[in-house]
């Protein structure tokens, strides 16, 4: 397996380890009081709201939004199908571990978050 695909595959996992050092290490950053989780909580929302914000449809044009909308599920049907369309061809080996590799990261993409976020809770 490619090192790159390695590296992307524990980057999460390497990442809460750093956070939990940091934490460790520099104190932890859990609320003090019920007002500090009100405001952390109001300003979560808030940031969701801004995001369903951009999402909207008043403020770009809608084929914008539309091209937006698809660029994510279409790049994963490319990809897949580049797999699938070299494990059925001939190819060079070299191309067969390039297309593996994107393949691998669309897989992760699609499912992996959610699968270490299962585990990091269990």
């Amino acid at each position: 397996m490619d090192p790159i695909t390695i590296a992307a595959a524990l980057l999460p996992a390497l990442s809460d380890g750093a956070k939990m050092l940091f934490g460790k290490f520099l104190g932890d950053a859990k609320p003090k009081s019920v007002d500090d989780v009100l405001k952390l909580r109001g300003s979560d929302i808030e940031q969701m709201k801004a995001l369903a914000a951009l999402d909207s449809p008043g403020t770009v044009h809608t084929w914008v939004n539309d091209v937006r909308a698809m660029q994510r599920p279409v790049a994963v049907v490319m990809v897949v199908s580049a797999w699938i369309y070299t494990i059925v061809a001939t190819v060079t080996p070299e191309t067969a571990a390039t297309v593996a590799n994107l393949a691998s990261s669309v897989v992760f993409y699609l499912f992996g978050d959610r699968t270490y976020m299962g585990l990091k809770k269990g």
